[in-house]
């Protein structure tokens, strides 16, 4: 990867138990990483594309932050949806 800007989103909740920087869908990132873990902090298989993406969350060509934010509703409240850090879907 080149030094050239990242062009990354801002810290925020992406999915899974910390928040993490989203690679723009035109970010030098994307696709430039090598011997990356099988999953990135979400728990999303890598790679998505041809390579993994560098950095902690691998981008998705669809991006599905209403049902994939690691988040459910219940009774009036968003709690963290907790899974075993050993479990992978």
């Amino acid at each position: 990867m080149s030094p050239s800007a990242p062009l990354l989103g801002t810290l925020k909740y992406n999915g899974g138990f910390a928040p993490t920087m989203m690679p723009a869908a035109n970010s030098p990132a994307i696709n430039a990483g090598a011997n990356c873990e099988d999953h990135d902090e979400r728990d999303i298989v890598r790679p998505q594309g041809p390579a993994c993406d560098i950095g902690a969350v691998e981008r998705r060509s669809v991006e599905d932050y209403l049902f994939n934010n690691a988040f459910e509703f219940q009774g009036g409240a968003v709690l963290p949806r907790l899974r075993s850090p050993t479990s992978r879907r």
